[in-house]
């Protein structure tokens, strides 16, 4: 249990849903996207146009999907919308077993805090431990940072 309100199996099954839709609506829209290059000739610029399809059809699925990352990033618009938080990200480390990520922040008033967790590593189809234990750091750390400032 992550805390009151999630599990890691929330997370879990929400990238495994966000993977297998995301897939499901590439292929349903892939003709669409071939509509929209058939007019561009350069294949630096289709090349750029086709990841940039493919990764906000990629953060919208997960944002359906897994109720972790939703509140992370939703935790992180109110902090930037206030003015709070300057920069942020994370570092991985690992061991035989576990993945740990510690995810920091530079807050506007110049001090930095972290959150570190660890998790076991699993991956298969739909799913890498490195997404999720980014996704459970980086709530943690902005629902204190906004619990600090009052927000919520």
């Amino acid at each position: 249990m992550i805390d009151e309100r999630f599990t890691v199996v929330d997370g879990i099954i929400g990238e495994v849903l966000a993977s297998r839709e995301f897939t499901k609506r590439f292929h349903n829209e892939i003709h669409i996207l071939n509509k929209q290059l058939k007019g561009i000739d350069d294949p630096e610029l289709k090349q750029h146009y086709v990841e940039t399809y493919g990764i906000e059809r990629k953060i919208e699925e997960k944002m359906k999907h897994n109720p972790i990352a939703y509140e992370g990033n939703r935790l992180l618009n109110l902090l930037l919308n206030n003015k709070i938080v300057s920069s942020w990200g994370a570092s991985y480390s690992k061991d035989d077993v576990y993945i740990v990520c510690e995810f920091h922040a530079r807050l506007q008033n110049g001090s930095q805090l972290s959150e570190k967790v660890k998790i076991r590593e699993v991956n298969c189809e739909g799913f890498y431990s490195g997404v999720l234990i980014e996704d459970i750091a980086q709530m943690l750390l902005f629902r204190e940072i906004a619990k600090q400032h009052g927000l919520n």
